[in-house]
């Protein structure tokens, strides 16, 4: 190495650093050789980035992968519960999480981001990289080296004091250093020489090596034959090769086929056995080859960049040989990176194996959260191929799962049109895939009836064994076919059954999200079973592994915490049922209209528990936003106007509430619509109309929650009629639900006008004295908010150390604030994070500031 001290300064001068300038400016020499002179404190970690990073969800596995290295050291220990991020991960969120363990745990870090041009045209993965630096804690050093400019946001660091760039004319060697440069390379050039050398290569230094390698090989002995035309790189390129022997010539022809290479790829992409020895003669004559580590137990290897990619026009003037070559790189990718295996397979004019390989791997992609990838390998390949249809359907997958229904809807239907050239053994799977995309668009519940139907009899067939399919498309199909089941609720127990199957399959497979996705949306038809307690242990357990993964944004599990937010509310902890539904609003995925239109009407509900009747309002005109799309169920304008009658009716408007509630919307009603009008029509001293609104409800639609509502409202209907003995009964089968669930919201929607009926309920002989006790102190005061879901609240210390959390104060200077040791504040921590069920510092503070504790 030539060791630029007059740069080293610099990289130690500022948190952030980027070196800028063009390939073979030795961006990494002086990196790797700043390190090992300054040894800097804590972790060092490097990742070298390449095209395959510009998938946000790939970058950050890889982010992790490289701060698990040896030269992490503690840090890789922290960070072994951890995973990397899965299908539609908020990347941000896992980047935060990485970043609190460096806060958490005071860990100082030096991380290296290499080659950092591969990430242009990919804005999400830029994005990961500016949120790391634009929040890195004090004790973390980034440095980036890059071809070119990143589109990052650098003008604040700049502006701050905190960014150190260091462009392509300070790293360009001076004359002192070309001739130092030339001295360890073992070439005896004079001083006049060397001038002459640096002029030529303006300090480039992979010029600088090539030309020094040109000339000790003998083939030229005038540096002025080293330039051609201006073609710097391409002529030094071949003045290198022209000093090989011809078999080694070869060799290096076939051999940079890829930048990373391996003994086993390039004995199938030459059909030889020598590809170990040659890689190493190479490595050894220092032909811009450097060790890598890699899978496997063989020996990888990368090629300078710029000695690769010069060596295509070479290639390409053997044509025949070239597109085979690439074709045998390609089936050798094929089964350890599909992405540079496709790119090899269209590189040999071969689409259709370009399309075989994408159409094979695109759903793993998928649900190994490489979403980006799978998409640009669909759009990589020709429409005309036999796999088209597969193509299509990755890409109608795709859109669907970020809510672009219409166009999901699109490619579904050219999938479709093109499946006809699938072979017969292909097809079942291709629909199988078409019937799970196709329970996304659709929206109306004729449309979801049919579709579902279809799903079903896939389902029967595969259990039954008539057709065979791979476990990914076993389990998205259960998923699917289980979700549509639960939103329409008509069989809530085969809804049960189908995404416990899903969880099971998908666990089997390795696909831990896709089985935390079932779990989460398992505990929606458990509304209806009534395994209330069941499904809010599930919950709070599909939460905590995805917290202890990094994955506490998973939209996938968005209906864990709606779940847990929904129970609350019905048992009188309205504000801690805001903040679990403001979670799940904000985690829910984006295509999923009718989720979306339930949590808007709960976190109404909600609000009107809590007193916030501004923020019922504004739930409510999210309801009637969403009312205007043909996306809803046909029963979303009743529960939209229900839900308007009960804001009117907290505004003081009774007449005006009266008369919605009698005029119900058109088409079918929601359960929980009728639920709402009987309170307006009772609340305005319509007994008998309460009574026959609730008789409409049907039986099998008497879930836990409506049935305590009902009978509620019908104890108090029947008492202003002076049937004080029936209602006593209905009251005490309302006290029976309450009893079971632990529900207290049903009381709060009839109001303390139940109070006279439940005083005197006390003395008949009720089996529920403590609870009549309980309900009547619910209505006449608001009970203390505990901060979970089995009633634990925060202590007085551990309150204290969650103000501290608001500020920007590390765990020792709050130690030292409150004369307590640095052990003792992360215990306090930890205890704090484990209530307020999250997995960070600015989820805490984010979750408090929810529960109005900070």
């Amino acid at each position: 190495m030539v060791r630029r001290r007059r740069l080293f300064d610099r990289l130690a001068a500022r948190s952030a650093v980027l070196v800028l300038g063009p390939a073979g400016y030795g961006k990494s020499v002086l990196l790797a050789s700043w390190l090992a002179e300054a040894r800097p404190e804590g972790a060092v970690v490097w990742l070298t980035l390449d095209p395959s990073d510009r998938d946000p969800g790939r970058l950050a596995a890889d982010l992790l992968t490289a701060m698990r290295t040896p030269g992490a050291g503690h840090l890789a220990t922290l960070l072994e519960r951890l995973e990397d991020p899965p299908l539609f991960a908020d990347h941000l969120a896992f980047v935060d999480t990485l970043q609190q363990t460096l806060v958490d745990e005071e860990v100082a870090l030096t991380l290296v981001l290499d080659d950092l041009h591969h990430l242009v045209g990919s804005p999400r993965a830029l994005e990961l990289v500016d949120h790391f630096m634009a929040w890195a804690p004090p004790s973390c050093r980034v440095l980036l080296a890059s071809r070119s400019m990143p589109q990052l946001r650098l003008q604040k660091l700049r502006l701050d004091g905190r960014l150190e760039l260091v462009g392509h004319s300070d790293l360009a060697f001076t004359r002192e250093e070309t001739a130092v440069a030339v001295g360890l390379w073992g070439l005896g050039l004079g001083p006049d020489a060397v001038a002459e050398l640096h002029t030529l290569t303006q300090g480039w230094p992979a010029a600088t090596r090539l030309a020094v390698l040109a000339v000790r090989a003998g083939a030229r002995t005038d540096l002025h034959d080293v330039r051609r035309d201006d073609a710097l790189a391409e002529y030094l390129t071949t003045e290198v090769l022209g000093s090989l022997d011809p078999d080694l010539r070869e060799f290096v022809l076939d051999a940079t086929i890829d930048e990373l290479v391996c003994p086993s790829l390039l004995d199938a992409v030459r059909s030889s056995t020598d590809s170990a020895a040659l890689l190493e003669r190479c490595a050894q004559d220092g032909l811009f080859l450097n060790r890598e580590s890699g899978a496997g137990d063989e020996p990888w290897f990368r090629w300078h960049g710029l000695f690769a990619s010069n060596l295509r026009l070479p290639r390409l003037a053997r044509p025949h040989s070239a597109q085979a070559a690439e074709r045998r790189a390609a089936l050798w990718w094929r089964s350890v990176d599909p992405d540079v295996a496709v790119s090899h397979a269209l590189a040999a004019r071969d689409d259709e194996l370009a399309g075989e390989i994408a159409a094979s791997v695109w759903l793993d992609l998928v649900l190994a959260g490489q979403s980006d990838t799978a998409r640009r390998l669909a759009a990589a390949v020709p429409d005309d191929v036999t796999d088209a249809a597969e193509l299509h359907l990755a890409t109608a997958f795709v859109t669907a799962e970020e809510g672009a229904v219409d166009v999901a809807r699109l490619e579904l239907e050219r999938a479709r049109e093109l499946s006809h050239r699938l072979p017969p053994s292909a097809r079942t799977q291709f629909e199988m895939r078409a019937t799970v995309i196709e329970l996304f668009v659709v929206r109306d519940r004729v449309a979801l009836t049919e579709s579902l139907a279809r799903g079903h009899r896939l389902v029967v067939e595969s259990e039954a064994g008539s057709v065979s399919l791979d476990r990914a498309t076993m389990a998205l199909l259960k998923l699917y076919v289980g979700m549509s089941e639960a939103r329409l609720l008509d069989r809530p127990l085969e809804a049960v059954r189908l995404l416990r199957q899903a969880h099971l399959t998908a666990n089997e497979s390795g696909y831990t999200a896709l089985g935390l996705m079932a779990q989460a949306e398992t505990c929606i038809p458990s509304i209806a079973t009534g395994r209330l307690d069941d499904a809010q242990a599930l919950a709070r357990d599909v939460l905590a592994q995805a917290n202890a993964k990094g994955w506490g944004d998973l939209p996938g599990i968005a209906m864990a915490s709606g779940y847990l937010g929904w129970l609350a509310l019905w048992k009188g902890e309205p504000r801690r049922a805001i903040a679990l539904l403001d979670r799940c609003e904000a985690t829910l995925l984006p295509h999923d209209w009718a989720m979306l239109g339930l949590v808007t009407t709960v976190l109404a509900q909600a609000c009107l528990s809590a007193g916030d009747v501004e923020g019922a309002e504004r739930a409510a005109e999210r309801g009637r936003e969403l009312a205007t799309h043909d996306r809803m169920p046909p029963w979303w304008p009743s529960l939209v106007l229900a839900l308007d009658a009960m804001v009117l009716m907290e505004r003081g408007h009774v007449e005006e509430a009266r008369v919605m509630a009698q005029h119900p919307a058109d088409g079918p009603e929601f359960h929980l619509a009728t639920c709402f009008r009987g309170c307006v029509l009772l609340r305005s001293g319509r007994p008998q109309e309460t009574l026959d609104v609730l008789d409409t409800i049907p039986a099998e639609r008497m879930f836990p929650h409506v049935s305590g509502v009902v009978d509620t409202l019908r104890a108090q209907a029947l008492a202003e009629f002076g049937d004080r003995q029936l209602a006593h009964e209905a009251l005490e089968r309302a006290l029976d639900t309450s009893q079971r669930y632990g529900f207290l919201e049903p009381f709060r929607l009839v109001g303390d006008v139940l109070t006279p009926l439940l005083t005197e309920h006390s003395s008949t002989g009720t089996r529920h004295g403590d609870l009549v006790l309980r309900v009547l102190a619910h209505l006449s005061s608001n009970l203390p908010t505990s901060v979970n879901d089995w009633g634990e609240t925060l202590t007085e210390r551990e309150r204290t150390i969650l103000h501290y959390l608001a500020t920007d104060m590390s765990p020792s200077e709050i130690a030292t604030a409150e004369f307590i040791s640095v052990n003792t504040v992360k215990t306090h921590l930890a205890h704090v994070y484990r209530k307020l069920d999250v997995a960070n510092r600015r989820a805490a503070v984010r979750h408090a500031t929810q529960l109005g504790l900070i």
